[in-house]
């Protein structure tokens, strides 16, 4: 099978000459644009798994500010700050900061928020100025140490830090079951639109054999009239019918070209209005009836059928989400803390390498309590998601009756073509044996050349429905398969978990 990106292409001009229903499929499922389209889905869907992953990668984060505060100071301030001991002292006090941080930061599955990172400040300010009695100017003031953040109950735990993960996840097995989905529909319409030319093509091939039987009773009638033991009549009836026949035969090839053209349609992506190519499959009417018992049936159709598994994994996905809104029901109590070191010096490098040193040392440790009054967003969300799953469990049902029903439907469909082939057989031997029987009487003098007309027309219209019901029921088994989710495998078509070719079909 060729790249979706590198479709199957066929001149757009001439013979599709001796077209396999194989390969129609393989042009058909490479050229679809509804099939690119979901295999597309699957992309988009495993992007989003990619960004739901980098949510736990971690993030480095550097930081500047400048401050520049000017603020006067109240009685206790100005007494704490010794300021009051210098008459000349204002009472405001003024300071000019620089700040930077760096950090690493980031979630683990867990819900822990953590930060390993460096504080350094540059500290310039109406007491340390004047040396004495202060140590540096500026002072260079620094932090080094990790800080958590760790949920107890709201957002606490994989279960509810990978949700998003999981409703992707979920998502992307979806697109791959609507791409499957897709490229079993292409190929039932494929299969049975061919089908449908090769009944048509067919049926024009016996709408001439009845061209040629009427022309030949019109030769064995003008002989018979020549030798004086036959009638005009006899003549013109026969040339009649012929003409009758052509008429039929008109009618039939523009069915088979209509039909045709709706192959065609499936088949190429490109087309030149004035050089539409003709089709002329190869294919012989034949038919693998399987066991039709339904009880075996259902269970393929509930182990296969895409809409099944859809449906299964979408309450899958509705329990995720369930299991999320149940938490968010919770108040949001964490767990923090800090632990690290500081530094203080009159250089940077310094003032860092003493808080590297951790002769100075800090932690913390504490408790963060959050919740909601009324809490009815969480509520609200809760009573969405749970009528949303009881929407979906009334569906499946359906869709459980729905499977069932197609089921029947469908072997029901195979049985009556089994029927009716039957029959059609039956009734070709039996319009044989007449016309064979007229021809001899005719031949023996006693014959009426209506009645061999009339036998011809029945051994035509018996051959006509037997491809019918040969076409009917070929097409009986694409929905049977369909209804039961083995189309693809019937067909040998392997289709790519993975981005890339559209699917592996068989020559």
């Amino acid at each position: 099978m060729q790249p979706m990106e590198n479709p199957v292409v066929y001149p757009t001009a001439g013979l599709f000459k001796d077209l396999s229903l194989m390969e129609a499929i393989r042009m058909g499922v490479a050229n679809n644009l509804g099939a690119k389209v979901e295999k597309l889905q699957e992309t988009i869907e495993e992007a989003r798994i990619q960004g739901r992953k980098a949510e736990f990668h971690p993030a480095f984060s550097v930081s500047g500010l400048y401050e520049s505060i000017s603020k006067p100071q109240n009685t206790q301030e100005f007494v704490a700050t010794q300021s009051a001991l210098d008459p000349r002292t204002s009472r405001i006090f003024d300071e000019e900061n620089y700040r930077f941080k760096t950090a690493i930061k980031g979630k683990t599955p867990l819900g822990t928020e953590y930060e390993v990172g460096l504080e350094l400040n540059s500290l310039r300010n109406t007491l340390n100025i004047d040396m004495p009695p202060s140590l540096f100017y500026p002072e260079y003031e620094s932090f080094a140490g990790l800080r958590l953040t760790q949920p107890l109950l709201k957002d606490a735990g994989t279960a509810v830090q990978y949700a998003g993960l999981r409703v992707a996840r979920a998502d992307r097995k979806l697109a791959a079951l609507a791409w499957r989905l897709k490229v079993s529909q292409v190929v039932a319409a494929i299969a049975k639109n061919y089908y449908d030319v090769a009944f048509s093509a067919g049926d024009t091939g016996i709408k001439r054999q009845n061209i040629q039987r009427a022309r030949e009773l019109e030769d064995i009638n003008r002989k018979r009239m020549d030798k004086g033991v036959g009638s005009l009549i006899d003549v013109q009836q026969a040339t009649v019918a012929a003409s009758v026949r052509e008429e039929e035969l008109i009618s039939s090839e523009y069915s088979e070209k209509e039909k045709a053209n709706l192959l065609l349609r499936d088949l190429i992506t490109d087309l030149n209005v004035e050089s539409i190519p003709r089709i002329n499959v190869s294919h012989q009417f034949t038919a693998n009836v399987p066991s039709l018992s339904r009880t075996g049936l259902l269970r393929q159709a509930y182990e296969n059928r895409v809409e099944y598994l859809q449906a299964k994994q979408q309450l899958e996905k509705q329990d995720i989400k369930i299991a999320f809104a149940k938490n968010q029901l919770y108040p949001r109590v964490d767990l923090i803390g800090s632990l690290g070191a500081n530094g203080l010096n009159s250089t940077r490098g310094s003032a860092v390498g003493d808080a590297f040193e951790a002769a100075t040392p800090a932690w913390s440790i504490g408790l963060s309590i959050t919740v909601p009054l009324g809490n009815q967003a969480a509520k609200a969300q809760m009573k969405e998601v749970s009528t949303e799953k009881g929407q979906m469990l009334l569906s499946f049902k359906q869709l459980e009756i729905d499977l069932a029903l197609q089921v029947d439907t469908a072997a029901a469909r195979i049985e009556t073509s089994q029927k009716r082939l039957g029959t059609t057989r039956n009734s070709i031997t039996a319009s044989q044996a007449t016309l064979e029987a007229e021809l001899k009487r005719l031949e023996q003098g006693v014959g009426v050349s209506f009645n061999i007309l009339e036998a011809q027309r029945d051994v035509g219209g018996a051959e006509s429905r037997e491809l019918a019901a040969k076409a009917d029921l070929n097409k009986s088994l694409i929905d049977l398969w369909l209804a039961t989710g083995t189309l693809l495998d019937h067909f040998g078509i392997v289709l790519e978990e993975e981005n890339g070719p559209v699917g592996k079909i068989p020559k």
